[in-house]
């Protein structure tokens, strides 16, 4: 009787294992739940840890100014940014529009961030618009040309 009562309580023991392990196959093989975001925030790119501007900012809209000595260093970087995403920014001067070089930021990874880049400040004293390219890590959007930052070299 001994080796029938451990016969079924080897095969239930034997049973629930089985259920364990194909339960927590399928939450392996699902991942996150469907319409969870990717990102832990909203799309944004900033430049010296400020003058930050969101994918839902307009793209026109109004920019922060940062004054920057010839040869200075600015930072730029991303966050809530599509994983692979190499985000990066037009330079245009203000005055005529004239397009004057292109940087690109750092690739992301699964963090949706870009990590920040210096960038030194070479172009001819004036004043510059920065416009910003990237695609959001939860909207599914991209946001082309968006007016980030005045840089005011001088």
């Amino acid at each position: 009787m001994s080796t029938f009562v451990s016969h079924r309580m080897r095969a239930r023991v034997v049973g629930l294992l089985m259920v364990l392990v194909s339960a927590a196959a399928l939450v392996v093989a699902t991942g996150a739940p469907a319409g969870a975001a990717a990102c832990a925030t909203n799309a944004h790119v900033y430049a010296n840890g400020g003058f930050v501007k969101y994918e839902t900012d307009p793209i026109d809209g109004p920019v922060g100014t940062i004054y920057v000595p010839y040869y200075g260093v600015v930072r730029f970087g991303g966050n809530g940014l599509k994983q692979g995403e190499d985000p990066f920014w037009d330079v245009y001067r203000e005055s005529n529009g004239a397009y004057v070089a292109t940087f690109v930021g750092t690739r992301t990874r699964s963090n949706c961030v870009s990590n920040e880049i210096e960038i030194l400040a070479r172009a001819t004293p004036g004043n510059y618009i920065v416009r910003a390219t990237y695609e959001p890590g939860n909207s599914g959007g991209v946001v082309r040309n968006q007016a980030h930052v005045r840089l005011i070299v001088y």
